[in-house]
C-alpha cells in the first residue's frame, strides 16, 4: 500500500495535470447586436469596423458590437422595439419613416449614401430611359428596382431579369450591350475590381429619374463620378443607424462621439468610414431624428 506522502504527491500531480482542462476564468464581454444585411453587405462590414473602433476607444467597457443578419426590415424594427438588438442599419425611406412614427424608433445618425449604378459593357447606350427596349438586369436585392417594377407592373416597355448575388460577377464579366442595375456605395472602380470586369457607368435619363422617384418618393437625385472628368446622373438614398428612443442616452452619446471623432489613422481604413455622412442630420426627416429622453 502506498505511503501517505506518496498519495498526497500523486493527488497534487493529478490536479496540476488537469488544470489546463478546467474552465478558465475569462473576462466577460457584453455583446450588443446590430441587425444588418447579410455577411457580404456594407452594413455587416460597417458593424465589424465599428466594433473595432468601439473596443479601441472604450476598452474598459469590455463590450463588442456584432452584426446579426435579419433579411426582413420589419423584423429588424420589431426586434429593436423589443430590445433584442441595440441598433438597426436600414435605408432612410418613407417606409422606415412610417416605422419610426408607429414605434419608439428614431435615427441616431445617417451613415452613407447608396446610389443606383446602371452599367453596360457595350458602346451603344449613353443613357437609360423609360423608352429603353433592351432587357434590363438587376440584383434581386435591389430595393430601388423592386419599387420601380411594382409601380410600373405590366406597363413596362421592356423585360427585367433579376439575378442572384452569386451570379452578378460572372454576368458583369460577360456584359455586352445589356444594362445591369446595381445598388452600391463608393467609386465604380471598386466594383470593377471586385467583379474583375470592365464596363461603363450610364446616366439615367431625366424621365427615368422621375419615374424612380415617383415609385419611391424617398429617393434623391445623385451625381456620381464615372471618371475624373465625367459625372453621371442617377438616384439613391441614405442608410441610417436606428435605435430605440428609450435606450440608454449614454450609449447614444458614446456612439455619436465615436463617429464624430474618428481616429485619423487606424487599420483598416475602409471606404465606408472615410465617407460617412454621420451627424449630418439634414439628411433625416425631422420626425425621425433621435432626441435624448432628457430633451423631451
Amino acid at each position: 500500500m502506498p505511503s501517505l506522502p506518496k498519495i498526497r504527491n500523486l493527488f497534487f500531480s493529478c490536479c496540476f495535470l488537469a488544470m489546463p482542462f478546467l474552465s478558465p476564468v475569462v473576462r466577460a464581454e457584453s455583446v450588443m447586436e446590430i441587425d444588418t444585411g447579410n455577411a457580404t453587405s456594407a452594413s455587416w462590414r460597417f458593424t465589424q469596423e465599428l466594433s473595432q473602433l468601439w473596443q479601441q476607444k472604450y476598452p474598459e467597457k469590455e463590450s463588442v458590437f456584432i452584426p446579426n443578419y435579419i433579411a426582413d426590415l420589419e423584423q429588424r424594427f420589431l426586434r429593436l422595439e423589443q430590445g433584442l438588438s441595440k441598433f438597426v442599419i436600414a435605408p432612410i425611406t418613407s417606409w422606415t419613416e412610417q416605422q419610426a412614427e408607429d414605434r419608439p424608433i428614431r435615427v441616431l445618425t445617417p451613415l452613407w449614401n447608396v446610389y443606383l449604378a446602371a452599367i453596360t459593357g457595350g458602346e451603344k447606350i449613353e443613357q437609360v430611359s423609360t423608352k429603353d427596349q433592351n432587357t434590363w438586369y438587376a440584383s434581386e436585392n435591389s430595393s430601388m428596382i423592386s419599387q420601380y417594377l411594382e409601380r410600373k407592373k405590366e406597363r413596362l416597355s421592356n423585360t427585367t431579369i433579376l439575378l442572384r448575388t452569386e451570379e452578378l460577377g460572372d454576368f458583369a464579366r460577360n456584359l455586352g450591350d445589356e444594362v445591369l442595375f446595381y445598388e452600391m456605395s463608393g467609386p465604380i472602380k471598386n466594383l470593377k475590381k471586385t467583379w474583375g470586369a470592365e464596363f461603363r457607368l450610364l446616366s439615367l435619363h431625366p424621365d427615368l429619374q422621375t419615374e424612380f422617384q415617383r415609385a419611391a418618393p424617398w429617393l434623391r437625385y445623385r451625381v456620381v463620378k464615372a471618371s475624373a472628368k465625367k459625372g453621371v446622373h442617377t438616384v439613391g438614398f441614405t442608410m441610417g443607424l436606428f435605435m430605440n428612443k428609450m435606450e440608454d442616452p449614454k450609449l447614444a452619446e458614446e456612439v455619436q462621439q465615436l463617429l464624430k471623432t474618428l481616429p485619423g489613422r487606424y487599420t483598416p481604413k475602409p471606404y465606408l468610414f472615410r465617407n460617412l455622412k454621420a451627424l449630418d442630420m439634414s439628411l433625416v426627416p425631422l420626425s425621425m431624428r433621435y432626441v435624448p429622453l432628457a430633451d423631451w
